[in-house]
């Protein structure tokens, strides 16, 4: 399969999917797929997932570090303190 087949192949698995994963998720899928794609040809994998699904190079690259960290150790989907800061009432 040349490499615009396999682009598209996982944009279209991408787009299947995306929809229903939350963060921590989408990066795991995405190194997933990147891993799978270095297995067969060395290099390569987080540029062919970043091309198929925009989805940026750093945050594909978290998913391998925490993969291959394996830290599932809690049930956060972000860091302690990530996301939207809270108002406090504060209305400027």
């Amino acid at each position: 399969m040349e490499q615009r087949e396999q682009v598209e192949q996982i944009r279209l698995e991408f787009l299947d999917i995306h929809q229903v994963l939350d963060e921590r998720s989408l990066r795991w899928w995405c190194a997933s797929k990147a891993r799978a794609y270095n297995r067969l040809h060395i290099k390569g994998g987080v540029s062919m997932v970043h091309e198929a699904t925009g989805v940026s190079r750093s945050r594909i690259y978290r998913g391998i570090e925490e993969m291959e960290a394996d830290c599932i150790s809690t049930n956060r989907i972000r860091k302690e303190g990530g996301g939207r800061k809270k108002n406090n009432g504060d209305p400027t």
